[in-house]
């Protein structure tokens, strides 16, 4: 394939943060229009925010999936704190029932699941849509549910 054919066709990937090493093990020429899967939109105020913190206990950097993690362990924490246990489980389920809408790392989400599974009990989240310009990620794109 030359650089011509690239360019008309750009190649979609999907799955994984690591797109430095990607790019590295292609080279900068090739991944140039690569569309890609993006866990979190880095630039974002948010994203920046959690890096900081993140940057504070461990060694950076940090992974967009990170973002997944984060939202689910503070709305679990948030469900303790509202209604003061960290035992009673059924407290626990209900107080999550009821964050809903939830303000994430990534935008807001909100307990779905009704349609497809006849239970809300599945927490939909967005993802970006990335391509590879001049070796690096540019957000391109959202995908919210």
């Amino acid at each position: 394939m030359n650089m011509d054919d690239w360019a008309v066709h750009p190649r979609v990937l999907s799955g994984g943060p690591r797109l430095p090493q990607i790019v590295a093990a292609a080279g900068k020429e090739f991944a140039e229009r690569l569309i890609c899967y993006a866990a979190a939109d880095v630039p974002t105020k948010n994203y920046k925010d959690l890096e900081a913190k993140y940057a504070t206990i461990l060694k950076p950097p940090v992974i967009e999936f990170a973002v997944f993690f984060c939202d689910a362990a503070r709305m679990r924490l948030n469900a303790m704190q509202a209604d003061g246990t960290v035992e009673d489980t059924d407290k626990i389920s209900a107080a999550l029932e009821k964050q809903a809408p939830y303000k994430r790392v990534q935008g807001t989400t909100r307990w779905s699941g009704m349609k497809e599974y006849r239970s809300d009990d599945r927490i939909p989240t967005s993802a970006s849509i990335g391509m590879i310009k001049d070796g690096k990620q540019d957000i391109i794109g959202r995908m919210d549910y």
